[in-house]
C-alpha cells in the first residue's frame, strides 16, 4: 500500500504537465485522443512516472524491516531482536537494508534512463552542474566568445565592440 501513492501521483502529474502546445500539435496532425496519450503524453511523462516507481520501490525496501515487528521475519527480525543478534547483528542488518535501498535506487534509475527518450535525456540531466549537450559552455548561440567578435545587442543593433571591429578591419 505504501508504493501506490507516489506511483499514482507522479503518473498523474507527469501526464498532466506535458506541454499543451505539444498535445495541441499532436491533435493538429490528426492523432486521436488515445494516440496522443500513447504516442506523445506517456513517452514525455516517462521520466517522472519512473521517478515515482523508483521512490516507491525504495520506500518498500526501507519499510520491509517493519515486518519483523509483526512476526514477518527477514532483516526486520534481526534488527528487532537485540538479545539474539546483539548490537553487531543489528548494525549489520541495518547496513544491508541501506545497501539494498541504494541498489534498488540505482537499478530503477538505470531503467528510468533506458526508457526515457534520448531527446528528453539530453535536456533533463539529473546531475547538478551539467549542461545540456545542446548548449555551448559560453551560452546559447555563442560560438565565439571573444570580446571583439561582431555581435548585436538585444534590439538587433550592432554593439560598440562590433562597430570597432568592423572599423578596424576596414582600415
Amino acid at each position: 500500500m505504501l508504493a501506490f501513492p507516489p506511483i499514482l501521483t507522479n503518473s498523474y502529474v507527469a501526464v498532466e504537465q506535458v506541454d499543451i502546445d505539444t498535445v495541441d500539435a499532436a491533435k493538429g496532425i490528426g492523432l486521436r485522443p488515445w494516440q496522443v496519450l500513447a504516442k506523445v503524453e506517456i513517452p514525455l511523462a516517462l521520466p517522472l512516472i519512473f521517478a515515482g516507481i523508483r521512490t516507491s520501490s525504495v520506500f518498500v525496501v526501507a519499510t520491509a524491516t517493519l515486518a519483523g515487528i509483526f512476526g514477518g521475519g527477514g532483516l526486520g527480525d534481526i534488527i528487532n531482536d537485540r538479545e539474539s543478534y546483539g548490537l553487531n547483528g543489528i548494525i549489520a542488518a541495518s547496513y544491508i537494508v541501506i545497501l539494498l535501498a541504494f541498489a534498488v535506487q540505482i537499478v530503477f534509475f538505470l531503467i528510468e534512463r533506458l526508457v526515457t527518450p534520448g531527446g528528453l535525456r539530453a535536456v533533463r540531466d539529473p546531475r547538478p552542474g551539467r549542461k545540456s549537450p545542446r548548449q555551448s559552455p559560453t551560452g546559447p548561440g555563442d560560438d565565439d566568445a571573444s570580446p571583439t567578435s561582431a555581435r548585436a545587442d538585444e534590439r538587433g543593433e550592432p554593439s560598440a565592440d562590433a562597430l570597432a571591429t568592423v572599423s578596424t578591419h576596414e582600415s
